[in-house]
């Protein structure tokens, strides 16, 4: 697996455990979820910054590609970060 499918798997159980916290059935943008957890999540309100960017990552990662590749791949480090987030 490359660092980008690693970290938009790790990503996207991010999302969904946010969205638990929340008591969400429906979707909402992740920078939402992370202004809603803010307030209530120590762990999020420590990472909020982080959180905000890679949100930004996982867009370039899923939206903007070429020819189906990812115009973006995250370093180990990013891939890391998320780990340690979760």
């Amino acid at each position: 697996m490359t660092n980008a499918q690693i970290f938009l798997d790790h990503y996207n159980e991010l999302d969904k455990l946010f969205a638990k916290a929340l008591n969400q059935t429906e979707h909402a943008p992740f920078s939402q979820r992370i202004k809603d957890l803010i307030p209530r999540n120590s762990i999020v309100r420590s990472y909020k910054d982080d959180l905000f960017q890679l949100g930004n990552l996982r867009n370039a990662i899923s939206h903007q590609s070429k020819g189906g590749v990812p115009i973006a791949e995250p370093f180990e480090e990013t891939v890391k970060l998320v780990e340690k987030i979760l």
